[in-house]
C-alpha cells in the first residue's frame, strides 16, 4: 500500500486516492501515510479532512491557523490600516469557523473558547481606531486594561477571552466605587450576580485603599452603601457595614426595610 501511495505522490496523483469513497480504513491509511512521510503538507491534510468530513480535525486546523495569525501580529503595531484590519477579520473568521466545526463534534467547551476568542478579535476591530490593544496581552496587561476600561460589556468580553473573570470585581471597585461610573455598575448587575464574595472583596479593597492614605470621598462612601444594599443576607450586610464604621447607617437601613428586629436579635445573640 505504501508503494502505491509513494508512486501516486511522486507522480502528483495522490488526490486519486482521496476520491475513492469515504471508507474509514482508507481515511486512516491516508492520514497515517501523510503524518509519517509528509507531515508538513497542510494542503493535502486539509483536502483529506474536508473529504472525510473530519470536523474535529478541521476545527483544530482552523483554530491553529487563527493562533498562528495572532502570533504574527505580536511584532506589529495595531494601527487602523487596511492590512491590520484584513488580518483581524481573517482571524475572527478562523475562530468562528473553528467553533462551528467543534460544535458538529459536540466539543462544546472547545467551541466556547473559540467563540470567546472570536468576540475578542471582533472587538479589537471595533476599537482599532482608539489605539487600545486587547489582543496578545500578557496577564499583567489584561488586569490593567480591565481595571481602567470604562465600558463593562467590552471589559466582559476581554475577561472571558483571557479567563480572568475574577478581575471584574477589581474593575467594579475602580470604576464604580472610586470613579463613580454608575453605568458600569448598572451594566454589571444586568449580566453578573453581585454575590457575597464580590461584596466582601470590594469592601476589603476599599479598606486597603483608605489605609494607603487616599482621601475618603463622600461619593465613594455613597457608592459603597449602594453596593452593600444589594446584599440579601441582613447579617452579612451588617457585618460588612460595621467593618467600615457604618453600623448606625446599617441599623437605620434595616429599620427602613423592616429587618430591624431580626438584626437586633442577631446582634444580641452574637450571631454576627
Amino acid at each position: 500500500m505504501t508503494y502505491i501511495m509513494d508512486y501516486l505522490w511522486d507522480n502528483q496523483h495522490f488526490d486519486m486516492l482521496i476520491g475513492k469513497g469515504k471508507d474509514n480504513k482508507l481515511r486512516l491509511a491516508l492520514l497515517n501515510y501523510l503524518k509519517r512521510y509528509h507531515p508538513n503538507d497542510h494542503n493535502t491534510y486539509t483536502m483529506i479532512t474536508l473529504h472525510f468530513t473530519m470536523h474535529r480535525e478541521i476545527a483544530k486546523m482552523l483554530e491553529d491557523a487563527a493562533y498562528e495569525q495572532l502570533k504574527l501580529l505580536e511584532d506589529k503595531i495595531l494601527e487602523n490600516t487596511s492590512e491590520i484590519l484584513t488580518d483581524l477579520q481573517s482571524i475572527t473568521a478562523y475562530f468562528s469557523d473553528a467553533a462551528k466545526s467543534f460544535l458538529k463534534e459536540d466539543s462544546v467547551k472547545q467551541a466556547e473558547i473559540c467563540i470567546k476568542k472570536a468576540r475578542l478579535v471582533a472587538l479589537q476591530i471595533k476599537i482599532l481606531s482608539t489605539g487600545i490593544q486587547i489582543v496578545n496581552l500578557n496577564q499583567t496587561a489584561v488586569t490593567k486594561l480591565l481595571t481602567e476600561h470604562t465600558n463593562f460589556w467590552e471589559a466582559y468580553i476581554v475577561a472571558e477571552a483571557y479567563e480572568r473573570m475574577t478581575d471584574l470585581s477589581l474593575a467594579l471597585f475602580n470604576q464604580f466605587i472610586i470613579n463613580n461610573n454608575v453605568k458600569y455598575y448598572e451594566d454589571f448587575k444586568l449580566y453578573l450576580t453581585i454575590n457575597q464574595n464580590t461584596v466582601e472583596e470590594i469592601v476589603n479593597r476599599y479598606k486597603m485603599w483608605i489605609s494607603e492614605g487616599n482621601n475618603i470621598e463622600e461619593q465613594a462612601i455613597e457608592n459603597v452603601k449602594i453596593l452593600l444594599k444589594s446584599c440579601k443576607d441582613i447579617g452579612f450586610f451588617y457585618r460588612m457595614a460595621s467593618s467600615l464604621d457604618l453600623s448606625d447607617w446599617a441599623m437605620k437601613e434595616a429599620s427602613n426595610q423592616k429587618y430591624l428586629s431580626i438584626l437586633t436579635d442577631m446582634i444580641i445573640n452574637k450571631k454576627i
